[in-house]
């Protein structure tokens, strides 16, 4: 991982963790200490390294997808085979991923809570994630990541395999569970795989390749509407 990353101690319990490293100190923007991402991970997965090899070889690769859809999006002018050129690419890229085996934490469920819900929401997926009722790892940052929704923070779950739909519906159905993903919430979960950050694919570029920055979010697969129920919030 580029960033810099705290992970809990040897014999370290998660409570502790969250007391030594915890998400926000306050709810200002002066925090002075360095930027970092706090990490805990599933005692069942084997290492927190990724393979540098594989995530070049697959940035390398799905560059060429990328540059061959641009290609032919130029031949092709009906707006059917622009739309079959897309669904085409999202499945190559997809494809490629898996095949590279580049899929094990390499998307995640982001949560959006706000920042006085921050620490205790994160304590509670940080534990589910040692106790393997999340899968693979997850994430949170000491600071305010520019472009995210106003007034909140971000949480990172990662999954086992972002091909794998009913995998990544599982782990939406624990964080349900565990009353950190409601059906109140102001901004639902999304879920957003790694490829497009190895790809430098952000804002203003996914709509030129027909892509999403989220594949889904809580509310269309769980198929909730927006209603307003403070009851089973985190801290609620």
């Amino acid at each position: 991982m580029d960033e810099p990353a705290e992970w809990p101690l040897p014999d370290e319990t998660i409570a502790q963790f969250v007391a030594r490293c915890p998400p926000l100190v306050n709810d200002n923007d002066d925090d002075d200490r360095n930027p970092a991402w706090y990490w805990v991970q599933s005692p069942t997965r084997s290492s927190r390294t990724d393979s540098l090899k594989d995530v070049a070889v697959f940035k390398q690769q799905a560059t060429a997808l990328l540059d061959a859809f641009q290609t032919e999006l130029v031949q092709k002018k009906s707006p059917y085979f622009r739309e079959g050129l897309r669904k085409k690419l999202k499945g190559d890229i997809a494809h490629l991923a898996k095949g590279l085996n580049v899929t094990s934490g390499k998307a995640s469920w982001m949560l959006f809570p706000a920042p006085d819900k921050v620490n205790e929401t994160w304590r509670v997926i940080a534990e589910a994630v040692k106790d393997t009722r999340l899968p693979v790892a997850a994430k949170v940052p000491n600071f305010y990541e520019e472009g995210n929704h106003p007034g909140t923070r971000v949480i990172c779950v990662y999954t086992r395999d972002f091909t794998d739909e009913e995998d990544v519906k599982q782990a939406l159905l624990e964080l349900v569970k565990l009353g950190v993903v409601t059906q109140d919430m102001p901004k639902p979960a999304k879920y957003k795989y790694d490829a497009f950050t190895h790809l430098k694919l952000y804002r203003g570029s996914y709509a030129e390749y027909g892509l999403k920055p989220s594949i889904y979010d809580s509310h269309e697969m769980l198929g909730w509407s927006v209603r307003h129920d403070k009851s089973k919030r985190v801290g609620g």
